[in-house]
């Protein structure tokens, strides 16, 4: 699931749309535990996934749960395996192999067995994975990872640490909100690259994206190198590392039984709780900081769109947009986190509760864009988000828009870009009963014309005749800081 990635003069984002059948499903859940049960449970509003759209090789037809029966069949280098049934589509099935793919067998190709489904070892998938491009790829085994890299040790060594230890604390924090977790029971496989250009010979991506989790394979891909390469080292790891963690938390959700591999769970909750899920901190020694702590990166968005929105003022636009969302942009991506956050932290027996409803969800199934959104060139909306947004959390999306920004204005970040200059935009506007005064910084000019621009719309016709704007640059973040306190106390 690539993630938005950061440059303090663009940003790249990529996320593959996925286009479905509608099929709104009415009944109501019952408990589920993790797939093991016949019985298919449908979570309201959601809609049912063709096998086509995730390039699954037999036909759709009708889904069925069919957990706790095992096919023999091969695996996809040709050799006899035992693969567990995961998902039953008609005649056929997608079954589970026993190195952690998902793959599609025909019916002629699967036969039922008592024998039982056995875990692929370490070492097992490390031979698998370590051949053609990746033959001589080195391997690093962790307790629950599998490493197959040709990076540098010192990187292979931080992104194994960061992934183990955020393992063991997402486990922790899912346990905690009264989700029904468990040991991953296969080894998690990491493909690291050096180079970009070996990276998207593996697997063609968009340009800008450094990691992706894919859901079918179970595996993350990634690569060493960064678009802040020529612009500072430490955000290039910086960056790096929380885009890898990113995709970490989403390999590590679903295998832990909280998301089922298949479903498609909101774009804002999906992505928001990822990056819930994976802040990490800088240094000397690169490592994940714990659930729910600081997004530095995020956060550092954030600012950016708070200083132009506290102009305009907060009705409720912000997260119904980013709820309703199908597909996420790189403010969008912000806004998501920003409502887990929230979420977690002041409504946390409804996200709980939330979670807990959609760690029911079974494959096949989620919650999708319209395809008359996408037949008609328009943005992509799932309507149904919004139906549990105001179900679960509030009908008054004002009311809870201006308590979530209350909360993110108090929080405390140390910004990536806190060393580099800003741009100070300041503007004055004369009143019979004295001056108002606004004030923003940004790192670059586009933001400080996009403030004032925003400014500009919001005054009378009197008020932008007779108001003064001044531009102004610093050396750094807290500098420019300094300037619009004192600037604001003076008369």
């Amino acid at each position: 699931m690539p993630r938005i990635h950061f440059h303090p003069a663009r940003i790249f984002v990529a996320w593959p749309c996925l286009i479905v059948t509608v099929f709104v499903a009415s009944s109501i859940p019952q408990p589920r535990l993790n797939g093991q049960t016949d019985e298919r449970v449908i979570v309201k509003d959601s809609r049912e996934i063709k096998a086509s759209e995730f390039g699954f090789n037999i036909p759709d037809g009708p889904i069925e749960e069919f957990a706790g029966k095992n096919i023999a069949t091969t695996d996809e280098e040709g050799h006899g395996c035992v693969a567990r049934v995961y998902v039953k589509i008609g005649d056929n099935f997608i079954v589970l192999l026993p190195d952690g793919q998902l793959v599609g067998r025909t019916a002629d190709k699967a036969d039922p067995t008592d024998r039982a489904f056995v875990p692929s070892t370490q070492d097992e998938i490390g031979k698998s994975i370590a051949q053609g491009q990746l033959n001589g790829f080195r391997i690093l085994k962790t307790e629950r990872f599998l490493f197959i890299y040709n990076t540098t040790p010192d990187f292979a060594k931080v992104t194994s640490t960061v992934m183990e230890t955020m393992l063991t604390g997402v486990l922790a924090h899912c346990k905690a909100q009264g989700l029904e977790v468990h040991e991953p029971e296969i080894p998690l496989p990491v493909i690291m690259f050096h180079r970009e250009e070996q990276f998207q010979a593996y697997g063609q991506k968009p340009p800008g994206v450094l990691a992706y989790y894919e859901i079918t394979t179970n595996r993350v891909v990634l690569h060493e190198d960064s678009m802040f390469s020529s612009f500072d080292q430490k955000l290039a790891r910086q960056d790096l590392l929380s885009t890898i963690a990113h995709e970490g938390a989403h390999q590590i959700l679903h295998n832990i039984g909280v998301q089922q591999r298949l479903s498609r769970w909101p774009m804002w909750l999906g992505e928001g709780i990822a990056e819930y899920l994976a802040p990490t901190k800088p240094g000397l020694k690169f490592a994940w900081k714990g659930a729910g702590k600081i997004n530095d990166l995020r956060m550092w968005e954030l600012e950016g769109f708070l200083q132009k929105q506290f102009i305009k003022g907060f009705h409720g636009d912000t997260v119904d947009q980013t709820v309703n969302a199908g597909v996420l942009d790189s403010t969008g991506y912000a806004s998501a986190w920003t409502l887990t956050h929230f979420l977690a932290e002041q409504r946390k027996e409804d996200f709980d509760r939330y979670m807990r409803y959609l760690s029911r969800m079974p494959p096949m199934q989620g919650m999708l864009p319209n395809r008359e959104d996408f037949e008609k060139g328009q943005k992509p909306t799932v309507p149904g988000n919004m139906v549990h947004f105001k179900k679960f959390f509030s009908e008054d999306l004002n009311a809870f828009e201006n308590e979530m920004v209350t909360h993110m204005a108090k929080q405390d970040f140390d910004s990536p870009f806190g060393g580099f200059p800003h741009f100070v935009c300041t503007v004055e506007i004369p009143g019979v009963s004295g001056s108002t005064k606004h004030a923003c910084f940004y790192l670059d000019s586009n933001g400080v014309m996009e403030w004032q621009t925003a400014v500009v719309e919001s005054l009378s016709a009197y008020d932008k005749e007779h108001a003064r704007f001044e531009l102004s640059q610093y050396k750094d973040r807290a500098d420019a800081n300094r300037y619009i306190k004192k600037w604001k106390r003076e008369k």
